[in-house]
């Protein structure tokens, strides 16, 4: 099989994930930038948070490895979309969790606030930087003070935002933890695992 040409304007096919970190510090410093950052006047501040990310951090991370056909799928979708924008939609990256998720208190003067201030917005701005086009699109709904008990209930019955359905979103992230460990007893840890469960069925078939 011929390698996903997004994976091939990264240049990280046979690589692992820290050896892909590191390869790419500088343009995912630069692909950190808020767009209303003309001066990237945070610059320093963004890049002391990336080098206290060590890959060390990312393989502690990864508790479970994907199958090889959803990545296959997921891949596949973005490599259309490279190929056709007009007719193929981005991969759509459902981003669920509490205030800090939400982007509440997150200010930064001239640049944004709120959501536009997220870590979610930066993310789907810091990838679509990176694969060079629209890759991805993140939805944030995160709702402070909401936990993986409330993500169960949205995932179970789709009560998605009406722009992601009838099809739901490719990926999603569960973002709870902060609320999560707040409320750390059997019944969260329940919680979690029935948002993984739910989650996992929720794919099946694709």
């Amino acid at each position: 099989h011929h390698p996903v040409r997004v994976c091939q304007e990264l240049n990280q096919q046979k690589k692992s994930a820290a050896e892909i970190w590191v390869d790419n510090f500088d343009r995912i410093l630069e692909a950190s930038r808020h767009p209303n950052d003309k001066e990237y006047t945070l610059q320093n501040h963004y890049k002391s948070m990336l080098l206290a990310l060590p890959p060390s951090m990312l393989r502690s991370a990864l508790k479970s490895r994907p199958k090889a056909s959803d990545l296959k799928r997921l891949l596949d979708k973005v490599e259309r979309r490279r190929i056709d924008p007009e007719n193929n939609p981005p991969l759509i990256v459902l981003v669920m969790g509490g205030s800090v998720t939400e982007g509440s208190h997150c200010k930064e003067p001239d640049i944004s606030n709120g959501r536009g201030c997220a870590w979610s917005f930066r993310l789907g701005e810091m990838m679509n930087q990176l694969f060079g086009f629209d890759a991805i699109h993140v939805v944030n709904i995160a709702s402070g003070g909401t936990s993986s008990a409330q993500g169960v209930a949205i995932v179970k019955y789709w009560l998605y935002p009406d722009s992601i359905l009838p099809h739901g979103p490719d990926i999603i992230v569960n973002a709870y933890g902060a609320n999560d460990s707040n409320v750390w007893s059997a019944s969260s840890l329940e919680e979690m695992e029935r948002f993984v469960e739910v989650t996992r069925k929720t794919f099946e078939g694709l």
